[in-house]
């Protein structure tokens, strides 16, 4: 057994701390089923590295943040309290080739040029250091400064050595004045280039809002040897703040200041940075904001150079526990499994087929390659599945599940969770919570569970299922299949001949072009509180051929046309209980031109009157209302009337039409009952009438013209009103629209304004139209 100390001990094969001389990779394993290598590790307190070595070795790295490499063998890690990084087999199997080095940047080895330093190459040791310095403000400088600097008790920081960036104020704390740039590199076989355990101390960050105003804001990044963001560790000493900008860089800002100007040796203005992880480049960006020059100082700079390891060996089945605090673990060879427990932990399966568990905390786990499973424990977690055909299974909370390449199971937990089947033949049930699943390329199975879910297919042929709650499912490419399941789903084939099953309850297919609905087949279902609709607004021009299957249910075939008439494509569709067409826009108005659909009219263009012939508009508008606002208003929902329902092809194609629109009634009743040949019947008073109804959708547009009087005008083979600003319509504008009219119409402002725009005929009211249906 092999002890370390209370300190920040190196524990390798040249350890010889052990109170008992035990040492690593000695060939000295006695306990019961142990041999030749098989090492215990206890690495006790402080920050520790440990180098397990050969043999299937069991590490403890107890408190503190350690470094933890298993190496070869099938070892057990436990990193213990702490932020610890554990490898399972190292970078390669049989560890380092040297050990990590102690050097440090001082800044006073910098050469300078006339008093400002210049871009140069320092040799630290076993490591290179290239500084790069950038101005982005006429005056800024860099240079070496022996003033005395803040260091905290314990620290090791040269207090009399320091890098001084000046900068020109009016930045505005936004942009830089300079930018500063470490790279790191190696001559040196047996180190990476990178370094490790970074230390560094920023002083004199302050500001101050007087005449002297100014204020300091630096901002980090550090990158690996492969251009990826390193984890920086910012701990102010005063009230400064540090931003986690999202992006691998880190904002330091000035906190308030009551006496103006710090001093470098001020512990109020310093902030510790500590960058632990192997890292080739950092970056000093200083943006200098106020009227007033300012100026910050940075420390010599402590590291340690990274050794390169042999890449002998064979990779070993690991067991790795982070233990407590926030830990990144790495598997790498071998079926790993790895534990995250409490913090908020980084895991990384590498190669084999591993098992990762986040445990406690907000954890990333990635499964690499292979066939791995991820667990995601009990808080908000984020899965990565990468390649092969992993197993990804969420936890209570909402977490993010993605599975990669290769054919994955992706099973949700209690909470909203999102997930991504990615490429691959993939299964992904959404179980509790409302759900948002996208299967993404190849042919996915996906299920929703309970909840109001949201399922999308992508590419190829994907099976869907809503199951319980208000779910919408979108096919996507392919050909899918659909089914919603209970509640009052909302169904989109996509592109491919698909089929879509509403189930039971009230259930919304939309096709919303062409190619998204030819081929299809829509069954709405019949359970439950059964009313399905079929939108097909935005996929005319068409026809819909239909029959009654009982007194409310349609079944039959929506062919879609070219410009031709000829038909492009079919859909079939049963167990509808309303179909709206495709018109508001899409009605026909007749014009001197021939049929013009109404979204195409403008101020200018003329129109064929039943009363004074062509006449020009003088004012067009539109009103979106969505599916929400409609359920907020639905005194406001649209009007299907069908074609032939108001007489002989009255009209000849299916209208839809905003509740408060009159259509041009003109029969032998009107003059009895009113002793008018021609009277306008508004479209929520003609809902008692066979084929007249008001319609569910997923929103409206009402399109509405004006000319200088009110007129009467052929849309879709019906005589019907054009817009009338009486008070009722004129309250349905917005200000805008109202605006527009007055400016048109500046005697509309007022009440006898209003009432001298008469109507074009007698209107009737609710209890006049239902003498007249009734008749």
């Amino acid at each position: 057994m092999v002890e370390g100390t209370a300190g920040d001990d190196l524990i390798d094969v040249a350890y010889t701390g052990d109170p008992q001389g035990d040492m690593v990779d000695h060939n000295d394993a006695i306990l019961p089923g142990q041999v030749g290598n098989d090492d215990i590790i206890l690495a006790g307190d402080g920050n520790d590295t440990v180098y397990a070595g050969a043999g299937n070795d069991s590490v403890d790295g107890g408190d503190g943040n350690d470094l933890l490499y298993g190496e070869g063998g099938n070892d057990t890690i436990n990193g213990g309290a702490g932020n610890d990084t554990i490898w399972g087999d190292g970078n390669t199997s049989d560890g380092p080739v040297a050990d990590p080095v102690s050097q440090t940047v001082d800044w006073g080895d910098l050469h300078d040029y006339c008093g400002t330093l210049t871009d140069q190459t320092v040799d630290l040791g076993d490591t290179k250091v290239t500084f790069d310095f950038t101005s982005q403000d006429f005056g800024a400088t860099a240079k070496f400064v022996s003033s005395t600097q803040y260091v905290a008790p314990g620290e090791t920081f040269d207090s009399n050595s320091a890098l001084e960036l000046y900068g020109c104020g009016g930045e505005g704390g936004i942009d830089p004045t300079s930018t500063t740039v470490l790279s790191f590199s190696s001559d040196n076989p047996d180190y990476t280039g990178e370094v490790q355990n970074v230390a560094f101390r920023i002083n004199d960050i302050d500001r101050s809002d007087s005449c002297d105003d100014h204020i300091d804001v630096v901002t980090l990044s550090a990158l690996d040897a492969d251009g990826n963001p390193v984890d920086i560790t910012i701990t102010p000493s005063g009230n400064q703040t540090v931003t986690d900008n999202g992006d691998g860089t880190y904002t330091i800002t000035a906190g308030d200041q009551d006496t103006g100007y710090l001093g470098p040796d001020d512990a109020i203005g310093s902030v510790l940075v500590e960058i632990a992880d192997p890292t080739a480049k950092i970056t000093i960006a200083y943006a200098n904001g106020g009227a007033t020059d300012q100026k910050i100082t940075i420390t010599d700079i402590q590291c340690e150079a990274v050794p390169v390891f042999d890449g002998t060996g064979e990779p070993g089945d690991d067991s790795l526990d982070g233990g407590l605090g926030d830990d990144v673990i790495y598997g790498q060879g071998g079926n790993d499994t790895l534990a995250g427990r409490e913090g908020n932990d980084d895991l990384y399966g590498g190669d084999g087929d591993d098992y990762l568990s986040g445990g406690a905390g907000d954890d990333t786990l990635h499964g690499g390659d292979g066939n791995d499973t991820l667990d995601a424990g009990q808080d908000g977690d984020t899965l990565y599945g990468d390649a092969g055909d992993d197993r990804l299974l969420g936890g209570p909370r909402e977490d993010l599940l993605d599975g990669g390449e290769g054919n994955d199971t992706l099973i949700g937990g209690n909470a909203a969770d999102s997930m991504i089947g990615g490429a691959g033949n993939d299964s992904a049930e959404g179980n509790d919570g409302n759900d948002v699943i996208f299967g993404e390329d190849d042919d996915d199975w996906i299920s929703g569970g309970n909840g109001n879910d949201t399922l999308d297919g992508g590419i190829d042929d994907d099976t869907l299922m809503g199951d319980a709650g208000d779910d919408s499912l979108l096919g996507g490419d392919g050909s899918d299949s659909l089914d919603g399941g209970t509640g009052s789903d909302t169904l989109l084939g996509g592109t491919g001949a698909d089929y879509a099953f509403g189930g039971d309850d009230r259930d919304f297919f939309f096709v919303d072009a062409p190619e998204n609905g030819a081929g299809d087949t829509l069954d709405g279902g019949e359970g439950g509180d059964d009313w399905d609709t079929l939108d097909l607004r935005g996929a005319g021009p068409l026809r819909v051929d239909s029959y009654m299957t009982d007194p409310t249910t349609y079944a039959g075939t929506v062919s879609f046309l070219d410009g031709d008439g000829n038909v492009t494509g079919t859909l079939a569709f049963s167990n509808m209980e309303q179909i709206i067409p495709c018109f508001t826009p899409g009605t026909l108005v007749a014009t001197p031109k021939g049929e013009v659909p109404v979204e195409l009219l403008r101020e200018g263009d003329k129109v064929l009157t039943r009363d004074n012939g062509i006449q020009e508009i003088r004012w067009a508008g539109r009103a979106d209302m969505t599916r929400e606002q409609l359920a907020r208003a639905p005194h406001l929902k649209p009007v299907l009337i069908r074609a032939g329902s108001l007489g002989n092809d009255l009209p000849e194609r299916d209208m839809l039409v905003s509740p408060n629109h009159r259509m041009l009634v003109a029969n032998d009743m009107t003059a009895l009952y009113f002793e008018e040949h021609e009277v306008l019947v508004a479209a929520k008073h003609l809902v008692a009438n066979e084929g007249v109804s008001t319609v569910e959708t997923l929103g409206a547009s009402y399109l509405h013209f004006m000319f200088d009087r009110h007129e009467v005008v052929l849309a879709n083979g019906s005589w019907t009103e054009s817009f009338q600003p009486g008070d009722q319509a004129l309250g349905g504008l917005g200000n805008a629209q109202r605006q527009e009219i007055f400016e048109l119409f500046p005697d509309l402002q007022t009440e006898k304004g209003r009432s001298d725009y008469h109507a074009a005929r007698k209107t009737l009211k609710r209890h006049e139209a239902a003498v007249l249906l009734r008749g």
